[in-house]
């Protein structure tokens, strides 16, 4: 009966531990995922359709900014690169027509 009741309990502990590991400040996902901060931004609208089991969905945050500290921090960052965009980036976004020889290859969106 011990057994069956500190396996409970550690399964119960896990699954805490587990689910704790999902929230995350929005604002902390986005540095994170942009390699800038955005600590000082404004939240100024939300939406979330994640839901069900595997929380499958879409995030989306607007965050407003009192001055140009995000854009400082984009030109300081080697990760972000300026417009126009680069042969690699522009297929990946827009896609890619070529003809060779009378033929029309197309790639990408």
């Amino acid at each position: 009966m011990r057994k069956s009741l500190f396996a409970c309990g550690m399964i119960s502990l896990m699954l805490v531990t587990l689910t704790a590991c999902g929230s995350e400040d929005p604002a902390e996902e986005i540095s994170q995922a942009l390699h800038i901060d955005v600590s000082a931004g404004e939240e100024i609208s939300s939406s979330d359709t994640h839901g069900g089991f595997h929380g499958d969905g879409i995030s989306c945050v607007a965050l407003q900014f009192p001055d140009s500290q995000v854009a400082d921090a984009i030109a300081a960052n080697a990760a972000w690169t300026p417009l126009p965009l680069d042969e690699t980036a522009q297929a990946l976004a827009y896609g890619v027509t070529r003809e060779d020889g009378g033929e029309v290859f197309s790639a990408g969106p």
